[in-house]
């Protein structure tokens, strides 16, 4: 999958060497990296919103989605599949479920299932697993305990996230899951597997 990708003209184009978006980002585990940098034949980064936002697309209205999508290459030569959408704000009105949820299904409908559908879709049975982060801290918990951080999310955008049914991404059901930099501080991390 990582060698499909890195051949694809386009998908090249929005690869990039990190994942991130203004103060957010996803830290890369040491077994990935070769001399400090990103070791190719273990990991790929696509810029997901570069590639809708570009004028090659000749649309009238640019789709809602994610941030990144990053591939890493297991020893098993299967692959765990990462969507990230990456959100500094201050405030839950930002992380709403449902505008969070049309930014994922872009990807999912239209990138997976459409567009590279014989790199991704077509390749499910080479995954081993799919993770939807939404990596954000709306309400500045850092610091606060776990029970503390329940009361706080209670009611709010982010534990709707809890309830929300799981979507079908490549064969297999995944929950759009709230990351928060507190839980895996400093940032959460891309591991090698």
């Amino acid at each position: 999958m990582i060698d499909a990708i890195r051949q694809n003209y386009d998908l090249c184009a929005i690869s990039r060497e990190c994942c991130s978006e203004n103060k957010i980002s996803v830290e890369i585990d040491v077994g990935l990296l070769n001399d400090g940098f990103l070791n190719h034949d273990k990991i790929v980064i696509l810029k997901v919103d570069a590639y809708y936002s570009s004028h090659r697309l000749r649309v009238k209205r640019t789709p809602p989605s994610i941030d990144c999508l990053v591939v890493v290459k297991c020893q098993d030569g299967k692959h765990n599949v990462f969507l990230i959408e990456l959100k500094d704000c201050s405030g839950t009105k930002d992380v709403r479920c449902g505008e969070i949820k049309k930014k994922f299904l872009t990807v999912i409908d239209d990138f997976f299932n459409n567009k590279f559908k014989q790199i991704f879709s077509d390749r499910f049975d080479e995954i081993n697993s799919v993770k939807l982060w939404v990596v954000t801290d709306p309400l500045n918990t850092s610091g606060l305990t776990d029970e503390q951080y329940e009361k706080k999310i209670k009611g709010t955008a982010i534990d709707v996230y809890f309830g929300m049914k799981p979507l079908n991404v490549l064969g297999k059901y995944c929950l759009i899951t709230p990351i928060l930099p507190r839980q895996s501080f400093p940032c959460p991390v891309i591991k090698a597997c």
